[in-house]
């Protein structure tokens, strides 16, 4: 199977689209956490399908609690050891739609401002 994709060209028109359908969530990614996150801390990401983003005084355990229902992430504890890490968390635009990404960037932003997820 991959060897006849390879062969007939298929392989590589559908790589051409899937960098186009990952290039535009990732712009909608970056344009929501612009609008709707601006403390947050992150890069672009030049490779892989997630961002990495660090917002000071927050906890993104207590985040993903209150917001697990209609938004999922990966809190940054669980990429450090020792406790560290509350302050990051790491963001897929993978799987979803694009109207999805804005949404849930808005979701996420909602319970920070509500202070509802901070460290103490």
């Amino acid at each position: 199977m991959v060897y006849s994709s390879l062969k007939d060209g298929s392989f590589w028109d559908g790589l051409s689209i899937a960098k186009i359908i990952y290039k535009e969530k990732k712009e909608v990614m970056a344009e929501a956490l612009k609008r709707y996150l601006p403390q947050a801390e992150w890069n672009y990401p030049e490779g892989g399908l997630f961002y990495f983003i660090r917002i000071n005084g927050i906890d993104s355990e207590k985040i993903l609690e209150k917001v697990k229902d209609r938004v999922i992430f990966s809190p940054g504890t669980k990429f450090f050891f020792d406790g560290y890490g509350k302050e990051y968390i790491r963001l897929s635009f993978s799987y979803s739609r694009p109207e999805e990404i804005n949404d849930g960037i808005k979701i996420i932003s909602e319970a920070i401002d509500n202070k509802i997820v901070s460290i103490e």
